[in-house]
């Protein structure tokens, strides 16, 4: 059979590009040898995260099996899961130092403010203050470190989409492929509070129980 080519396209998936054309059904069926049957339905849906809800719907209400996307390519799924699962230990580990580091710093601030603190303490000051004083100092420097973070990663993943890597399998690609979710700078600055304040925890106590007689009496400090 001679069938005329009247349009090339490029789905950007060798799986798709390198096997797949379109033609009519009755065309194929011709082809195939199978007149009046249809071997496969595929539906395009405008949620993809609704595949699995559609093939109970479809199975139920005609009798047929169907198959989500999901269940299709549930190798390259589980693949891509335990990429993520790593990435967020890297991450996790990444922010653990940074939480150390405002730790270290957070205590070296104690033990120089030593005097600072017994004398705001002989004004009036009381133990709650000085806990929320600490704490909210740690919660500044994560905050700081979040906002710089966030914008430098923004541009750093900008500037990884940018790079020119040709890449052909499963998704074939001219440049680096990135995914900028807004939400992940939002959990990414959340996390780095908590780490912040939590690390800030232990030398905002300290500090607190820093007894004003003592120190100024050159006892401690």
């Amino acid at each position: 059979m001679n069938l005329k080519v009247v349009g090339i396209f490029d789905a950007a998936l060798p799986p798709i590009d390198n096997r797949r054309v379109y033609v009519t059904v009755r065309t194929a069926q011709i082809l195939l040898g199978k007149p009046d049957i249809v071997g496969q339905i595929e539906m395009k849906l405008r949620d993809e995260n609704t595949a699995s809800e559609v093939r109970e719907v479809v199975e139920r209400s005609f009798g047929y099996d169907a198959e989500s996307w999901q269940e299709a390519n549930a190798n390259f799924l589980a693949l891509f899961q335990q990429q993520n699962m790593i990435i967020s230990f890297v991450v996790g580990a990444i922010l653990a130092v940074g939480g150390f580091g405002i730790l270290a710093i957070q205590i070296m601030i104690v033990l120089q403010k030593t005097r600072d603190i017994a004398i705001l303490r002989s004004v009036g000051f009381k133990r709650n203050d000085i806990l929320l004083m600490f704490l909210l100092q740690g919660a500044i420097i994560a905050a700081i470190g979040a906002v710089v973070g966030d914008i430098g990663g923004h541009y750093l993943v900008a500037f990884l989409g940018t790079l020119k890597i040709k890449q052909e399998g499963l998704v074939r690609s001219e440049t680096f492929m990135v995914y900028d979710d807004p939400k992940f700078y939002v959990y990414g600055a959340l996390f780095a509070l908590a780490v912040g304040i939590l690390a800030s925890l232990i030398p905002a106590l300290r500090a607190s129980r820093v007894e004003p007689v003592d120190v100024l009496r050159g006892q401690i400090g």
